[in-house]
């Protein structure tokens, strides 16, 4: 989700912390233009850094923002000489990975320094995911434009194509999780805001594919969020399109059937989801009487229905 509000990358804190009750500040900038992705990373220190994004060149390339002070102040960072733009952050520990028109970037010191993790890999990388397997360590995956889905065993060394079964190779949106990585979701990328899309499961670490979008028609899916339940099983959630006005969807089956979540009126677009203190939580556009804003949604029920508790 493109955030045009610098301050709400300040609320990625509470991946790192998903016990404190949601608060927000606004960083002193980035302020220069609308900031495109972002991301929180914990440092080697034990503390927090924020990265950010903003197309402050035009269209040459993203300049990549750090903050080592929760946003008070901000340095710029190389990714890539010359610069390229970076579509996706994915967190994992103190390692951050990029997905970017030049391939994947991989970070080890939490976005201080950067090396390119793209052998095997066709250019132009659209989003990555990464897992954890306790056999075989992290997996990376990478959707890359118009070649579908590779992944990596060795943290970005090699890649191979994983695409058995996807029956549309420009995938646009990834996500992973459970206790050995084995369930990936990808969704295709739609050809306007009001058509909808393929959108794929795994099972097997994305070595078979399987359409998953039978109980989610005219949806144009635009990303995922898999977390564990209280019981450590996991909810998987399909996030919309603002044309598909807030129609999240949920699935506690690995992805073989989805209900539609109970979402607050007005609600456009959701966005993160994490856990917090009492539930789940959960950023949203909103337009209300047709002014857009950006809402705090919180769920009780492991995300079945949704209520707004604050405004951005």
């Amino acid at each position: 989700m493109i955030m045009h509000r610098s301050f709400l990358i300040f609320g990625l804190l509470l991946q790192l912390t998903p016990h404190l009750q949601a608060q927000w500040v606004h960083t002193n900038g980035p302020c220069l233009n609308a900031v495109d992705c972002s991301s929180a990373v914990q440092n080697p220190a034990g503390g927090i850094n924020i990265l950010a994004t903003q197309y402050a060149n035009g269209m040459t390339g993203s300049d990549v923002l750090l903050s080592r002070d929760n946003g008070a102040s901000w340095v710029t960072v190389t990714i890539r000489t010359p610069p390229t733009h970076v579509r996706t952050f994915v967190a994992h520990g103190t390692m951050l990975v990029a997905a970017t028109d030049a391939g994947v970037f991989i970070s080890t010191d939490a976005g201080e320094h950067w090396r390119e993790a793209s052998n095997g890999l066709p250019v132009s990388v659209k989003t990555v995911a990464v897992a954890l397997d306790g056999a075989a360590g992290l997996i990376l995956y990478a959707a890359v434009s118009e070649k579908g889905i590779y992944r990596s065993l060795d943290t970005g060394a090699h890649w191979s194509a994983v695409n058995e079964g996807l029956l549309d190779l420009d995938i646009y949106a990834l996500a992973c999780g459970g206790n050995d990585g084995s369930i990936v979701l990808g969704a295709t990328e739609s050809s306007s805001p009001n058509q909808s899309n393929l959108v794929f499961r795994s099972t097997d670490g994305g070595m078979h594919w399987m359409r998953a979008d039978y109980d989610m028609p005219g949806i144009a899916t635009t990303g995922f969020a898999i977390l564990p339940d209280e019981a450590n099983r996991l909810i998987l959630f399909a996030q919309g399109t603002m044309s598909s006005y807030g129609r999240l969807h949920r699935s506690i089956d690995s992805g073989r059937s989805w209900t539609r979540c109970d979402m607050p009126s007005g609600a456009a677009q959701a966005g993160s989801i994490l856990r917090t203190v009492g539930g789940l939580r959960c950023i949203s556009n909103a337009s209300i009487n047709h002014v857009g804003r950006v809402e705090v949604l919180h769920s009780s029920d492991e995300g079945a229905k949704w209520l707004a508790i604050d405004t951005l």
